[in-house]
């Protein structure tokens, strides 16, 4: 059994494929007895399977699985239903980790086995680099206290690249493959129910590359919605302590949705999914104002959009700040 499995969908990834994988093999350096990468190729149509194979011959801890593409929910199932480790990670191919990631993984674990190891990352290729800061205090955090920034998706994000945890957590957890995005985000919930334990690491270890062509890019209507009904279902399936912070991912979503209509003019929702954000937002507008993690901004944004005035701010200022 290795100490890590890293789980790598891979789907047209030709362009950072080696920059991504090169990374991790740097980072583990001379402890790849401990780590194994499954290359996940998810039917690619380019030159990405052959990369994949050229790791494997010539790296003992890589190993590749080819499959019929079937989505980024399909390639991570199949990872996970591959991975030997005692701890899993989940890298996107067109990102990439620092070079003391897996050497600061490894003291966590040693630190205590948490089941759960966050860290730090950087969003980077759309402009300035932008660092994302969890904020608590270094080594082992409140559990609850944890799972409830996840949650709300606003200190700390709910993908699952930044995060390392236990294997054993994953039992019984599948990813939908019904959902072209936010497939962790949706998963995430049943994943943390059996955490106990989390340690947080204050680096910036993870870097997330933004680019057209990623997914969460192509904003329109169809995408934005279904980011919308999903952060619903996660309302209704995290623990009853939890709901606050759930209500206040969802109004995100719907907020993101009602924002996308007043500043494009390409974005042309149905109006009864409008009408479905400007509602929940409304029916939990005190949630909201009591959230000390919204800021003051935001909760004036909320109290607009509710009030039906928002689209006239956007108007007059011609953006939205």
């Amino acid at each position: 059994m290795y100490l890590l499995s890293v789980i790598l969908p891979v789907y047209n990834a030709v362009a950072w494929l080696e920059e991504c994988v090169s990374s991790i093999l740097d980072s583990v350096g001379q402890a790849a007895s401990d780590v194994e990468i499954l290359l996940i190729n998810d039917g690619s149509t380019d030159a990405s399977g052959e990369i994949c194979d050229g790791y494997a011959r010539r790296q003992v801890n890589v190993r590749v699985f080819h499959k019929e593409n079937g989505g980024v929910s399909s390639a991570r199932n199949l990872g996970l239903a591959h991975a030997k480790g005692r701890y899993l990670a989940w890298v996107d191919p067109d990102d990439y980790v620092s070079a003391e990631w897996f050497p600061m993984i490894r003291s966590a674990v040693e630190s205590g086995e948490p089941d759960v190891i966050v860290m730090d990352s950087v969003r980077f290729g759309d402009g300035p680099d932008r660092s994302e800061i969890y904020g608590r205090e270094a080594g082992f955090v409140d559990r609850d206290v944890f799972v409830a920034d996840v949650i709300r998706d606003i200190r700390m994000l709910s993908g699952m690249p930044n995060k390392v945890m236990k294997a054993e957590l994953f039992r019984g957890v599948t990813f939908d493959t019904a959902l072209p995005i936010l497939e962790d985000y949706a998963a995430i919930p049943g994943v943390l129910k059996n955490a106990r334990t989390v340690y947080y690491l204050p680096a910036c270890l993870y870097h997330y590359r933004q680019h057209p062509k990623s997914l969460l890019h192509e904003v329109s209507p169809e995408r934005a919605f279904q980011a919308v009904r999903i952060a619903l279902t996660r309302e209704a399936a995290v623990e009853p302590r939890f709901r606050s912070a759930a209500v206040t991912a969802a109004a995100r979503q719907a907020f993101l949705f009602c924002r996308n209509r007043y500043i494009s003019r390409t974005f042309k929702p149905e109006k009864h999914q409008t009408r479905l954000c400007v509602r929940y937002i409304r029916r939990h507008l005190r949630i909201l104002m009591n959230d000390p993690e919204l800021s003051r901004m935001m909760k004036i944004k909320y109290c607009m959009l509710a009030a039906g005035c928002y689209g006239l701010f956007v108007r007059l200022i011609g953006r939205d700040q």
